[in-house]
Order: C-alpha cells, then sequence, then structure tokens
C-alpha cells in the first residue's frame, strides 16, 4: 500500500523532537534518570512487584557496568542500560549474564521491570511539571497549525499533553491536513500490546486504540470495538491523567518502549508499529520544512540518521527542490554533524527551545 497516496502533497512542516524539548518543560533527561532510579525507588515503587525491583535494579547495572557503585559519581546512560538489556534479552542463547532470567516469582524480565519503572518515574515528573506553571500551555503549542507533523523520539507524553491542553486533535498512527500528527518511533511510556483475546471485545474507559484520535474534549464513553488480535493500546494518561495514572502504579501491563538496533526487525514486525513508522517516512518525505528541536543525532541512531536522509533525498528527487532543514540547537558540533550525515543545506539556530519564546520554530 502506498501510504503516500492518502497525505497532502507537499506537508508544510515537520518536526523532529528529541530529549532537548522535554528537557525545555522541565522533564529531566533520560540519560540521567538511573540514579533517580536508584536513590528514589522507596518512593516512587511503592507497588513493586514484591519489594525486588529496587535491588534487582542495582544488581543488573553492577553485572553491566563493573565500575558502578550506588554512592560514586560514574552513572551509566539509562538508554545504554535499557538497550544492553534489549540485547541481552536477544542473546540470551549466547550470555550467562544475570540479567536475563525473571524476577523471582514473577514472569517480568528485568527489560519488562525497567519498563515499568520508567513510567512511573516519567508519569511521576510529568504530575509535577503539569502542576508546577504554565510552560506546557505556551506560545508555542498553541501557535501549531492543522496539518503539522511532530516525529517523536521521547518515550515521554509532554508533546501531546501540551497540544491537548492547547486544544489540538492528535493523530498517533495517521495523517490528516486537519488535525496534528505525532508519530512516536520509540514507542510511550502510556503504550502497550493489547491481547483482545484477554480482555473482551470492548475498550475500557482508561484505554484507547492507537488509532483513535486525542480530541480537544475527553469524554470517557466513547470508545471503539477491537479489531485486531494484537493491537497497540494506550492510556488516556493525556486527557484523563488521573484515572490513567492509578493503572500505571498498578502496574497492570509493561510499556512498548525500546530503542532501536539489534531489536528493530522484530519491533516493527507489530502491524500498528510498522504503520506508525511507515507513515511517518511518507510525512517527512513530504514535508517542505523539517525543524530539529532537542535531538543531537548521536552517532549509533542509525535509523533516524536514514529516515532523514531518505526524507531530503526524496525531496530533492520528487519535487527538483531541497527540503529546508533547520536545527534549534546552540551546540554548533550538532550543526556540523547534521551537514555531513543529511544535507548541506541547514539553517542553525542557536537559541535554546523554550514553549512561551519570541518567535517560536
Amino acid at each position: 500500500m502506498d501510504m503516500g497516496k492518502n497525505i497532502a502533497d507537499p506537508i508544510p512542516r515537520a518536526y523532529v523532537i528529541g530529549a532537548g524539548f522535554s528537557k525545555s518543560l522541565g522533564l529531566p533527561l533520560i540519560q540521567d534518570l538511573l540514579p533517580k532510579i536508584i536513590s528514589f525507588c522507596d518512593e516512587v515503587l511503592e507497588n513493586a512487584i514484591n519489594g525486588e525491583l529496587p535491588l534487582l535494579l542495582e544488581d543488573l547495572t553492577r553485572e553491566l557496568f563493573p565500575l558502578w557503585t550506588a554512592t560514586n559519581h560514574y552513572s551509566p546512560d539509562v538508554v545504554e542500560l535499557f538497550s544492553l538489556l534489549q540485547t541481552a534479552e536477544m542473546m540470551s542463547a549466547f550470555c550467562d549474564l544475570r540479567v536475563v532470567p525473571p524476577i523471582q516469582k514473577t514472569d517480568l524480565t528485568a527489560l519488562a521491570s525497567l519498563k515499568m519503572t520508567l513510567s512511573q518515574l516519567f508519569h511521576k515528573a510529568l504530575f509535577e511539571v503539569t502542576n508546577s506553571g504554565p510552560e506546557e500551555t505556551g506560545k508555542f503549542f498553541h501557535a501549531v497549525p492543522e496539518g503539522t507533523v511532530f516525529v517523536s523520539l521521547n518515550w515521554d507524553n509532554l508533546l501531546e499533553r501540551g497540544l491537548h491542553r492547547a486544544r489540538k486533535t492528535i493523530l498517533l498512527d495517521t495523517y490528516r491536513p486537519n488535525a496534528i500528527s505525532v508519530f512516536k518511533l520509540h514507542g510511550s511510556i502510556d503504550w502497550f500490546e493489547h491481547d483482545v483475546r484477554r480482555d473482551g471485545k470492548r475498550w475500557l474507559p482508561e484505554y484507547r486504540p492507537l488509532s483513535f484520535p486525542i480530541l480537544p474534549e475527553y469524554d470517557p464513553r466513547e470508545g471503539e470495538y477491537i479489531r485486531e488480535r494484537f493491537p497497540i493500546a494506550r492510556m488516556t494518561s493525556v486527557e484523563a491523567p488521573g484515572l490513567a495514572y492509578e493503572k500505571i502504579m498498578a502496574k497492570c501491563y509493561v510499556p512498548l518502549m525500546f530503542t532501536m538496533g539489534h531489536k528493530a526487525s522484530q519491533i516493527l514486525d507489530n502491524p500498528r508499529l510498522h504503520n506508525v513508522w511507515r507513515t511517518a517516512r511518507e510525512c517527512l518525505r513530504r514535508a517542505e520544512e523539517i525543524v530539529i528541536i532537542g535531538y543531537s543525532m548521536p552517532s549509533d541512531d542509525l535509523e533516524v540518521r536514514l529516515l532523514l536522509r531518505d526524507a531530503v533525498r526524496f525531496h530533492e528527487v520528487e519535487y527538483k527542490k531541497s527540503t529546508k532543514v533547520r536545527i534549534l540547537n546552540p551546540d554548533r558540533n550538532v550543526f556540523s554533524r547534521f551537514m555531513q550525515s543529511i544535507t548541506k543545506d541547514i539553517e542553525q539556530d542557536f537559541r535554546c527551545f523554550s514553549p512561551d519564546m519570541d518567535n517560536p520554530p
């Protein structure tokens, strides 16, 4: 199926957002979360499964990072830890590290437990951020026009919350010119794989299919019958955060969160997730302008690099002109990296992003 036939041609603007976007809204960088997981586990993980998770997280960190201790200043990158666990599970037949077996008395692996922990930490931080000030409803969110596309590399849902507070209609796995599309390529803290055989034929009020839009007004009576065996569902933590928070803290589901790399082919076997990536690709290809906020394109992020390079080359061939690429980042090294890997025609904006900045991008 050619997704391009269903997409406006061309799309005026697409944003690619990374961790720096959420940091500007008050959320800690994912890279800095491991000390918080360890230090505040007693407070945050009150509902941890049989109390083993805090010790497990310390043990698996020591297993994979021999220099690490809970009291020293060296803190591994939690994304690296996540990726290592993901790879260790895939290589369990060849790997004897103690991170692969499930937690005692449960069938959860260390990776599943870490996903749950991160989801809880993010939701706790999101409550603090959204209740501390008006940043989420800044000029940026109100100024976003219909037909705009966001490609998010973040697990949190601050972007969706900001757009929802600005009373925008949000689509998560498709594009329409009368709404705003948000494609989350690495999953989300409030997504999970849903088995229709287990939970019956109808969605509960706190759940929605990924294909169901986030509407400006939340109606718990609205729903949609499940038509797929293993669709992606999301908790309504954008529209009804309190309702979803109870489920997340109760550890009802393992969130659909991942990094790319060795497990990419298995992840993209999910039809819904595959559709998210495919539609994001077609939207980027047709974007007249791509604005990159808070994303530095690390050297190992090959999938996103290829996605952006593909978009620029497609535009050059199909439309006989260059995509306008703009980077909002104070780091000049990031500018050089994008020039070397994506396109030489880049406009650099050295401002730090803020949702209330004058002349938002």
